[in-house]
């Protein structure tokens, strides 16, 4: 992606960006602010990104997801594979990202149901999930709810894809399966994600703001 990303930027603005100054002493860790975009690998591993001046940053780490993946035509060259990606169209991956103030977030990243989420929560310790799930291209209802009260376990779940059609003025729509998942999920607290709205969290995963279900709503 590295590659493929590095000739698409070049495509656009004529210049292709550097690669990330990467410094490795017991972390990866890459500097911020710069005056250019760079670009840089993350393959199984973790990656630190810290304010200049700052000894903490936030670490970026790829987890395994499981979906079928590929690249649409839209993104690439005629004819064939655009120059620098690799024809497999790569692996899919989740993320964990760990902030400074101890929020902990697991990001299925489109996945299936996979029994990893449970090694992930012992070594990671995740306090917020972002859960996919649409019964189709990623997790059902059913599966979703499984990984959450028996694999991830956060103390907040933010739901993705359920909510794109569920959701009118701030209201869950009855009979949708936003609104099952939300009776079927009894341990984890709500967060529906509504558009133009925060969402705001503490470092013990506690999330606030105007799609926020508290836990003993849920039964």
């Amino acid at each position: 992606m590295a590659s493929f990303f590095t000739q698409k930027i070049k495509d656009i603005s004529g210049t292709a960006p550097a690669g990330c100054v990467v410094t490795t002493v017991t972390d990866s860790v890459v500097t911020v602010p710069r005056k250019a975009p760079c670009v840089t690998t993350l393959r199984g591993g973790t990656i630190t990104v810290t304010f200049a001046g700052q000894s903490k940053g936030v670490k970026i780490t790829t987890i395994p997801a499981w979906h079928a993946a590929g690249a649409t035509p839209i993104f690439l060259d005629s004819p064939g594979v655009a120059p620098g990606l690799t024809g497999y169209q790569g692996s899919e991956t989740g993320y964990i990202i760990r902030f400074t103030n101890g929020l902990t977030v697991l990001w299925t990243g489109d996945s299936g149901l996979i029994s990893d989420w449970a090694t992930d929560r012992e070594f990671y310790k995740p306090n917020l999930a972002v859960t996919h799930s649409d019964g189709l291209f990623t997790m059902s209802v059913g599966e979703a709810v499984f990984a959450v009260d028996h694999l991830i376990r956060p103390v907040t779940v933010i739901t993705e894809h359920l909510n794109q059609v569920s959701t009118s003025s701030g209201k869950v729509v009855p009979g949708t399966r936003l609104e099952a998942f939300i009776n079927e999920e009894h341990h984890a607290n709500i967060m529906v994600p509504l558009s133009g709205l925060p969402i705001s969290c503490d470092g013990e995963g506690n999330c606030a703001g105007a799609g926020a279900i508290p836990r003993d709503d849920n039964h």
